[in-house]
């Protein structure tokens, strides 16, 4: 998938806020396992970039349908 510019922004900026909460917990003597690097929320992006997509290729599809049938009733007449 694609991302566009704001997106990529705004996962860059997880990562670095990421990063730094780890190090911050590893200073203090925690374990470094912050995960906002937006794993879950890209693979929720995907999804709905994938349902998009699909729904729009069956729109084509019942468009073509619709056309085919218009032409078959004029060719018929």
């Amino acid at each position: 998938m694609r991302l566009n510019y704001f997106q990529k922004i705004m996962f860059s900026g997880l990562e670095i806020i990421a990063g730094c909460i780890n190090l911050f917990k590893s200073l203090i003597g925690l374990s470094p396992n912050c995960d906002l690097d937006g794993f879950y929320l890209k693979s929720k992006m995907e999804k709905v970039h994938n349902n998009t997509v699909m729904r729009t290729s069956k729109q084509r599809e019942v468009a073509q349908d619709e056309y085919r049938q218009r032409v078959q009733e004029i060719t018929s007449r």
